[in-house]
Parts: C-alpha cells; structure tokens; sequence
C-alpha cells in the first residue's frame, strides 16, 4: 500500500513537471501518433473510455457546492460553449466560403480544422492546477447536447426554407 502522503507529494511533483513542460510534451504526442499511426491504430477505440476515466477521476475531487457554484454564476459556462457552438463555428465557416467558396466541400473541412483544437483546448482545461474543475466539468458535460441542439436548429431550418443549410454539402448523384 502506498503512504497516502508520499503518493501526494508525487503527484504534485508530477503535476508541476508536466505543467513545464506541457507545451513540448502536447505537439511531440501529436506527432508521434501521426509518426506511429499503424501501431497505435488498434488503441483508437479506447480512447472514448481514457476521456471518460479521466472525466470520472477528475470528478472524484468536486464536492456538490462546487458544482452549485459553477451553476449559480453561469457566464464562463455560457461564453464557452458560445464560443465553441456558435461563434467559433460561424467564423471559421465565414473564413472558409471567403477562402474556397461557399460551396466547397473544403469548407466543411475547414470548420473542423477550427474546432477541434478549440474542444481539445476546452478538454485539457481542466489539466491546469489554477482550473475551476466544476466549471469546465460542466461544459464538457454539456457539450453533446448543444451539438444536438445546433444539429436540431438545422434540421428545422431545412424543412423551414425548402433547402440545405449554409455550407452543409450534400454528396448527389449526377447523371
């Protein structure tokens, strides 16, 4: 059994050299997956269950007025995912049309290209010793389902207006 006080002071220590070097450490795994793809390709499927154990155990930690008081002051909540769901995806879907055309299918790419170091930015937020951990819980919670809802916002304005949202691209057959 590991002294609970030694496994503290490990971990802190482990924290602290981690956080020095996180800026190395993010782009060189980055890059050593992209190097080491074929052999790394069989862990894809658990990396939905690494996230979830990490979001588990960082919960461990939060008592129940953390979490109230993440939920009494809403705004840092509400500016993250505005920025994830509508701003940040208007941009670079503004910047994508002026670049490759309203039309493209590079534009779709694009988005994405925006976005996910944006989710990915939001995810290891909750990595920094200063984080507000109930905070950035709660959006990564409430991520999912505001993608659902922006799905659902297109859905009904595609039947509303008879035609395609701006910049979905349909793949039809011609001929």
């Amino acid at each position: 059994m590991i002294p609970t006080r030694t496994f503290t002071s490990f971990t802190s220590a482990f924290n602290r050299w981690y956080d020095r070097r996180m800026s190395l450490l993010t782009p060189g795994a980055l890059l050593l997956g992209f190097l080491c793809s074929d052999a790394l390709i069989g862990g894809v499927p658990l990396v939905p269950w690494l996230f979830a154990y990490i979001t588990f155990a960082m919960g461990l930690g939060i008592r129940a007025q953390e979490v109230k008081l993440a939920f009494t002051r809403p705004l840092p909540m509400l500016a993250a995912l505005a920025a994830a769901h509508i701003l940040m995806p208007l941009a670079a879907w503004g910047a994508g049309s002026a670049l490759f055309g309203a039309e493209s299918p590079y534009v779709v790419g694009f988005v994405l290209l925006m976005l996910i170091p944006l989710g990915i930015v939001i995810g290891l937020g909750y990595f920094r010793p200063e984080a507000a951990v109930p905070v950035v819980l709660s959006i990564l919670i409430q991520q999912p389902g505001a993608a659902l809802f922006r799905s659902l916002l297109r859905k009904i304005y595609e039947r509303g207006a008879g035609r395609k949202a701006p910049g979905e691209v349909t793949m039809e057959r011609k001929g």
